[in-house]
């Protein structure tokens, strides 16, 4: 018998594009960016929006604003910046439950502060840095790039249905 030996088509790859170059930002745009992420990311942690992400709206924790280290720096402030001589209260009044008061607009005005010194630190430490672009993501075993429809770690959801179920059990809180 005559066997012919028998060829296995190869999948063919496509060339590998090369990725654009991300433009190197402008002073103001990488100082703004800076500012906004230490400023949000502070007001989140000083409020009680970073207690009901994790508790839900429903908590017996006090606003970390109300505890220290906040709490004396706040009330320094508000009496030797801002001259307010009647104490200062964290109970909002009214049924609002909002933080129209004057402990809230202090909280405020120390995070600002706050968050324009740590942009000074972070723009002095970090002047090299030409974007903050997210990185290029790395090739995974199978040689392809990790896209966000890849499994999540041992779950078998994908990133994009994670979120999702997180979006959904969030509505209800």
């Amino acid at each position: 018998m005559n066997a012919q030996p028998q060829t296995i088509p190869q999948p063919r790859t496509e060339p590998v594009q090369p990725q654009p170059a991300i433009p190197r930002w402008n002073l103001a745009l990488q100082i703004a960016f800076r500012f906004w992420m230490i400023y949000l990311g502070l007001y989140c942690l000083a409020t009680q929006m970073i207690i009901s992400l994790f508790t839900g709206p429903v908590s017996s924790l006090p606003d970390p604003a109300t505890v220290w280290p906040l709490r004396p720096v706040i009330s320094w402030t508000a009496a030797h910046i801002f001259h307010v001589n009647a104490p200062l209260t964290v109970f909002w009044g009214g049924n609002s439950s909002s933080t129209d008061c004057m402990f809230g607009w202090v909280t405020a005005f120390c995070v600002l502060m706050i968050a324009t010194v740590a942009t000074g630190v972070w723009s002095l430490l970090d002047r090299r840095r030409e974007n903050y672009a997210p990185s290029r993501r790395r090739p995974t075993r199978t040689g392809r790039r990790a896209s966000p429809s890849d499994s999540l770690p041992g779950t078998g959801l994908s990133w994009t249905a994670g979120w999702t179920i997180i979006r959904f059990i969030w509505s209800f809180s």
